[in-house]
């Protein structure tokens, strides 16, 4: 998620948000489930929330969500990548939070599955100003060593990508509909 989508805690002022806005509706959001073979999943220590998520953020304008999710997992890993099939969409509501960050405009986002060639992951690289930290996380076992809790974004994003979901999840006020 870009900064320009959302003010800090206790901030009551709205940011200007650059690009469009999708006439006034919402903002779109796309990210990247990188899966290795042994089934762990990419996440990334969001710089200003402080919390675990996918690589993701902004579909640009003129951008569709699949290719905002490979620009945005390249940008934020090196990880060159095909986004597959669409895992998860979420409407997230204005004034809702992400970590310490409160949305200042409603959102949907986009989850697909990334296809990364094993033999890339050695290209991957770490974009300070977006994430503080990686890991490589096994579903079921506690992040990095900690017991932070996990988005719903990733939570069912990661039920999607094992296949004990029929089809796309949809995700409204983090909560499957």
């Amino acid at each position: 998620m870009r900064t320009s989508d959302t003010v800090e805690a206790g901030d009551e002022r709205a940011r200007p948000v650059s690009g469009p806005d999708h006439e006034g509706r919402f903002r779109a959001g796309a990210w990247g489930l990188i899966r290795r073979d042994d089934g762990r999943v990419l996440l990334l220590l969001h710089a200003r929330a402080g919390v675990w998520t996918l690589p993701g953020g902004r579909v640009e304008p003129g951008e569709t969500p699949k290719e905002a999710a490979v620009r945005e997992v390249w940008e934020e890993t090196g990880l060159r990548g095909t986004a597959g099939r669409l895992l998860l969409v979420r409407h997230a509501r204005a004034g809702t939070w992400f970590g310490p960050l409160r949305r200042t405009a409603d959102a949907l986002h986009f989850v697909f599955a990334m296809d990364v060639p094993a033999g890339r992951f050695a290209d991957f690289r770490l974009q300070e100003e977006e994430a503080l930290d990686a890991c490589w996380w096994a579903p079921g076992e506690p992040v990095n060593g900690t017991d932070a809790p996990l988005p719903a974004l990733v939570t069912a994003a990661v039920e999607a990508a094992a296949g004990r979901l029929e089809a796309a999840v949809y995700l409204e006020d983090e909560e499957v509909r």
